[in-house]
C-alpha cells in the first residue's frame, strides 16, 4: 500500500513538472497564467530534486557538478553586475532543479514520463495546428518584431517543443516495443506539416534533418566529438567570421532570408562589443527592458553567444566542457543504440541554436543534454527490461 502511494505521488510530480516545463508559449503572454505555471514548475521540480538528493544511490557524476557550477557563475555574474536578481533566481533555480528532475524521471518514472509527453504532444500539436488554421495571422504578435504567435509560439520556435517531445516518444517506443510505432511517425509528420503551413523554412529543415539519423546513425559520422567540433566551428564562423556571406544563394533561395539572416548578424555585431567589455564574467542575467535598450532584442539569437554574454568566457568554457563531457560519455557507449539517438538529438538542437536562443527559465536544450548525462541510468533501465523479457 505504501509503495503504491509513493508511485502515485511521484507520477503526480512528474506530470506537473512536464506540463509546466513544456507548456505552450501562448500562456506566457498573460501574467497570471505565467506566474501560476512558474510556481507549479518550481514546486514540482523542487520536490523531485529533494527526493533525488536524499537518495544515497543518486548519480554522483562530476559532470553534474559542472552544470551546477555554470549556474553558480550565473549567480555571481548577476550579483557582480547588479543585474536582475529576480530573473536570475528563476533561471538558476529551475536550471539546477532540472538536473535533478531529469534524473528523477529516468530513475523512477521513465516509461510513465514518455506516456505523459506523448499525450501532451498530441494535445498541444492538435491545438497548435487548429490555431494556425483559425488564426492565419497568429493568435497574437510578439512585442519586438511583431511576429505571429500561435498556440506553441512563433513558428520558428515550434521545433524547440517538438524535438524533445519526439525524443521522449522515440525512447518510449524503443523501451516498450523495440521499434518506432506508427503513432510516433504520425506525430512527426504532423509536426512537419505545422511548420510548413506557417512557411517557417528553417524550422521545417531542422525537423526534416532528424531523418538523417537513420542514415548517419549507422556510420562513423554519428560521433560525439565530431558533433561538438562542428558545432563550435560553425558558431565561431557564423558569429565572428560571417561565413554566411558565402552561402547567400542558399539563404535567399532556400531559407527565404537575407544575408543578415533576418537581422541576426546585425544583433551579433552589437552584442560582441558588449561581451568584450565583460570578457570573463559576462553581464549577468538582465531583464527584457535592459536587453532591449542595449541591442534592441530580449536575447542574442545565438545560444552560445547568449551564454558568453551572460556569464563571459569563463561560463562559456564551463558550459562547453560540460557539453563535451556528455557527448564523450555517449560516444563511449556508442554500442548502446540510445546513446547514438541522444547524441544526434543534442547535436540537432545545438545546430538550431546557432541562430536562436531557448528560454532561460525552461531550457529545452539543457533538458535534452541532461538526458545524455544520465545515459548510465537509461542503459540500466533497458538492461532490466531486456532481462525481464528474457525471463
Amino acid at each position: 500500500m505504501i509503495a503504491e502511494k509513493k508511485i502515485r505521488i511521484s507520477q503526480i510530480l512528474v506530470f506537473l513538472g512536464l506540463v509546466s516545463f513544456f507548456r505552450p508559449t501562448i500562456f506566457e503572454k498573460y501574467t497570471w497564467s505565467n506566474t501560476i505555471l512558474n510556481l507549479v514548475l518550481c514546486f514540482s521540480l523542487a520536490l523531485c530534486a529533494a527526493f533525488v538528493f536524499l537518495d544515497k544511490n543518486r548519480n554522483k557524476s562530476r559532470l553534474k557538478l559542472l552544470f551546477i557550477l555554470f549556474y553558480a557563475l550565473m549567480t555571481f555574474s548577476t550579483f557582480y553586475n547588479k543585474a536582475s536578481f529576480s530573473r536570475m533566481l528563476m533561471y538558476v533555480l529551475v536550471g539546477v532543479f532540472s538536473i535533478y528532475f531529469v534524473e528523477f524521471i529516468i530513475r523512477y518514472e521513465f516509461y510513465y514520463s514518455t506516456r505523459v509527453m506523448r499525450a501532451l504532444y498530441w494535445l498541444f500539436l492538435i491545438l497548435n495546428i487548429g490555431s494556425i488554421f483559425m488564426f492565419s495571422e497568429g493568435i497574437t504578435q510578439t512585442g519586438t518584431s511583431e511576429s505571429a504567435v500561435w498556440f506553441l509560439g512563433q513558428s520558428t520556435r515550434f521545433a524547440y517543443f517538438y524535438i524533445p517531445a519526439l525524443l521522449f516518444c522515440y525512447l518510449g517506443d524503443i523501451y516498450a516495443f523495440k521499434k518506432i510505432r506508427t503513432n510516433t511517425i504520425v506525430l512527426y509528420f504532423l509536426s512537419l506539416l505545422s511548420v510548413a503551413l506557417t512557411r517557417a523554412m528553417g524550422a521545417t529543415l531542422a525537423l526534416a534533418a532528424l531523418l538523417l539519423f537513420f542514415v548517419l546513425g549507422k556510420t562513423k559520422l554519428c560521433n560525439g566529438y565530431l558533433f561538438f567540433g562542428s558545432q563550435i566551428a560553425v558558431y565561431v564562423g557564423l558569429t565572428y567570421f560571417s561565413i554566411q556571406e558565402y552561402f547567400e544563394n542558399f539563404l535567399v533561395t532556400v531559407l527565404g532570408k537575407d544575408i543578415t539572416m533576418s537581422s541576426r548578424t546585425l544583433i551579433w555585431r552589437q552584442v560582441i562589443p558588449l561581451v568584450e567589455e565583460k570578457l570573463f564574467w559576462g553581464v549577468g542575467v538582465m531583464d527584457n527592458e535592459t536587453m532591449k535598450r542595449l541591442f534592441g532584442f530580449v536575447h542574442t539569437h545565438n545560444h552560445l553567444l547568449q551564454v558568453t554574454f551572460q556569464v563571459g568566457y569563463v561560463g562559456l568554457f564551463v558550459f562547453c566542457f560540460a557539453l563535451l563531457g556528455v557527448l564523450a560519455i555517449l560516444q563511449k557507449k556508442k554500442d548502446f543504440y540510445i546513446s547514438k539517438v541522444l547524441m544526434f538529438f543534442i547535436f540537432m538542437m545545438g545546430i538550431m541554436l546557432l541562430v536562436d536562443t531557448v528560454d532561460g527559465i525552461r531550457n529545452y536544450y539543457l533538458f535534452v543534454i541532461l538526458m545524455g548525462l544520465f545515459i548510465n541510468e537509461i542503459k540500466a533501465l533497458f538492461d532490466r527490461r531486456e532481462q525481464r523479457a528474457n525471463g
